[in-house]
């Protein structure tokens, strides 16, 4: 069962990355226009980017033998979602000030 958590993690994180990179490159050119929708895509992106990297966390921590649900793995994905979404913000900001 071990085994089969781990290949879906796998399969799922590089799924999910390329689904996001496909999602923001395919449909971004169509939904410009609309500033909603275009926000909407952006936070869609974000949450399955960051979602990707924290599937890749569990494995790396599966493969190192480690407890992927254990307090200090835990901490590791807050400190790594709190980075991310700290990027992503610092991102937006400066979007948001070249548009002013």
């Amino acid at each position: 069962m071990k085994a089969l958590n781990l290949k879906s993690e796998i399969i799922g994180s590089g799924l999910l990355m390329c689904a996001a990179y496909y999602l923001f490159y395919a449909i971004d050119p169509i939904a410009r226009s609309e500033i909603l929708v275009e926000k909407l895509l952006k936070i869609a992106c974000y949450c399955m980017i960051l979602l990707s990297f924290n599937l890749w966390m569990r494995v790396n921590n599966r493969l190192k033998g480690l407890d992927p649900e254990g307090p200090k793995e835990i901490k590791a994905h807050i400190k790594m979602t709190l980075f991310f979404l700290f990027c992503f913000a610092l991102m937006e900001a400066a979007l948001f000030l070249e548009a002013m």
